[in-house]
């Protein structure tokens, strides 16, 4: 993950023929936002950023094509705590730029600059992108998406709970809209509201009942509160879908667990 993962994507980049048509195109954006949404998908597997790759090179426009390359770049760039290393943005910088070259005044190009801030702790300079992304189409998804964002890099729970609310009144489809609950979901587990964030899990695998990593983290929160009937329910869900090795794990403790009295021990994962 991250740098590595960003430095083992360049060459396949450089080998491939991306589009050549310097005007972005309405098919050229209705075929990039496919792709950003395929890119909210990714939850480590590479194969994700393959396939979102793949569309974008079916754009028929550089410049989305471009701003397509470096979204994938950012996503592939967030190391396992979250934080990206500088040449990890400034390679994405580079690909932003070759799109800006050809469309400076597109919303969902220049959006890339923000994150790019965001992700780069120069939170001054992505509250001005944002501000002035938002001047430019105040009802664009993917600016409030950027803003939520924005907001849970500084741990702002109130910010983040309306900034999703926002986004998801602007999202256009219901997978946006849960993927939109499910990251919220993800923030109260980081800022421990294990309550919090369960209810909303349970409410997402309703809806996605083959989404083993929403199995996984209900999982993880009822090893987490020692329910451990409801944690084993859970984790075989998981690994009926998939071999997951975090889950592997989790179900070695659950049968020490049943075995022997002790500690919580440390489950890895999440």
């Amino acid at each position: 993950m991250g740098y590595d993962l960003v430095q083992k994507i360049l060459p396949s980049l450089e080998k491939t023929q991306w589009p050549d048509a310097p005007e972005a195109s309405l098919h050229g954006l209705q075929t990039y936002e496919i792709g950003l949404d395929k890119l909210a998908e990714y939850q480590g597997n590479p194969k994700t950023l393959m396939e979102a790759l793949r569309v974008f090179q079916t754009t028929e426009s550089a410049p989305y094509a471009y701003a397509g390359i470096a979204f994938t770049l950012l996503a592939a760039g967030a190391e396992k705590d979250g934080s990206y290393s500088q040449e990890s943005l400034n390679t994405v910088m580079a690909w932003l730029e070759k799109a800006q070259a050809l469309a400076p005044d597109v919303v969902e190009i220049n959006l890339v600059e923000a994150y790019v801030y965001i992700y780069g702790n120069e939170l001054e300079n992505a509250q001005l992108v944002l501000e002035y992304l938002h001047g430019q189409d105040p009802n664009n998804y993917w600016v409030h998406v950027a803003e939520v964002a924005y907001w849970r890099v500084q741990g702002n729970v109130e910010a983040v709970e309306q900034a999703t609310e926002n986004a998801t009144g602007m999202a256009r489809t219901i997978p946006q809209k849960l993927r939109l609950r499910s990251q919220l979901a993800d923030f109260y587990y980081e800022q421990g509201a294990l309550d919090k964030a369960l209810v909303m899990y349970q409410d997402a695998v309703h809806a996605s009942q083959k989404d083993y990593m929403l199995w996984h983290k209900i999982s993880v929160i009822y090893w987490k509160q020692e329910n451990i009937e409801e944690c084993e329910r859970a984790n075989q869900n998981t690994l009926r879908l998939v071999d997951y090795p975090p889950a592997k794990q989790l179900e070695a403790a659950i049968k020490k667990k049943k075995s022997e009295s002790g500690g919580l021990g440390r489950i890895f994962g999440l």
